[in-house]
């Protein structure tokens, strides 16, 4: 399985393909302030290497493919934190304090677990995995990025995506019990979320999470953050299209469709409400450039 966020300049196309990335999303309860998470006793990596990576490439990706190695190319701390800590992609205000370089100095990673940690998550459930995996990446973070931080909630104005009058228009799914490393995936047989072209979002087992993550880089939402106030849990499978407002002049008027706010409610009975709300945020207290290796 992998989970691929390709991020293109100005972070305008991300597309998602046999995702595990199907966390919990955003909570809007507050969250005392409290120090980061023992580490000690969460199974670790038996190799890492990190290495810089290229500032000027187009694209970059973060994931673990199938063998459980966790495998980056040119991101940011910043965007592992938000993976490894189920921060909201598209808003770095959820991350305080640090120096500059932590969103800007790009790393290459090939993080490898040894055979019985792989055969432990294996044996997993997928969500249970899926967070032991990313406990996995905050005890590397600590290890070679010498990373200290705790939590606290801020206050934040945010868009609340709720449901809208009439109910959600989803497509509940359940994640087949597959074993991705034995069991080779036709092409098209992806799972997740993909952004073909801009105006076009199509969810398959997909989680509101991923949707959230998605809507968060769309210019349409003036960069505030989005949290899920849906309660919806689970994954679903769902098509969401739009004309972007920068297309709304230039693109012939029979084939100018819906705002991306009509289409959330008319496609997927969803809405953006504007409120202030709690939200959980990570404060940096001490972090290091790793060595190259």
């Amino acid at each position: 399985m992998m989970f691929v966020p390709c991020i293109r300049k100005k972070l305008l196309r991300v597309a998602v393909f046999l995702s595990i990335a199907t966390t919990a999303a955003l909570s809007l309860t507050p969250v005392s302030a409290t120090a980061q998470q023992p580490t000690t006793n969460i199974p670790e990596f038996e190799v890492a290497t990190i290495k810089p990576g290229d500032a000027t490439a187009p694209s970059s990706n973060l994931g673990f493919n199938r063998r459980d190695h966790f495998v980056t190319s040119n991101v940011t701390l910043q965007f592992i934190l938000q993976f490894a800590y189920d921060l909201n992609s598209g808003s770095d205000r959820q991350i305080i304090g640090g120096p500059g370089w932590i969103g800007s100095s790009r790393f290459t990673i090939d993080a490898q677990p040894d055979e019985a940690v792989e055969a432990e998550l294996k044996k997993l459930p997928l969500d249970q995995r899926q967070q032991r995996q990313k406990l996995m990446i905050q005890r590397l973070l600590a290890d070679r990025f010498k990373l200290v931080l705790h939590h606290e909630t801020r206050e934040f104005l945010v868009n609340a995506l709720t449901i809208a009058k009439g109910g959600a228009k989803l497509t509940p799914v359940s994640i087949p019990a597959i074993d991705f490393a034995k069991t080779p995936l036709p092409p098209d047989s992806w799972m997740g979320l993909h952004n073909p072209r801009p105006g076009l979002t199509e969810g398959r087992a997909a989680t509101i999470k991923m949707l959230v993550d998605t809507l968060n880089h769309q210019p349409e939402l003036s960069g505030r953050l989005i949290v899920d106030a849906t309660g919806l849990q689970g994954s679903y499978n769902f098509k969401l299209s739009w004309t972007p407002d920068r297309d709304l002049e230039t693109a012939p008027a029979e084939t100018v469709g819906p705002s991306l706010f009509t289409a959330l409610q008319e496609q997927l009975g969803l809405k953006i409400e504007s409120r202030k709300a709690p939200v959980n945020c990570i404060v940096i207290d001490h972090v290091e450039q790793p060595s190259a290796n």
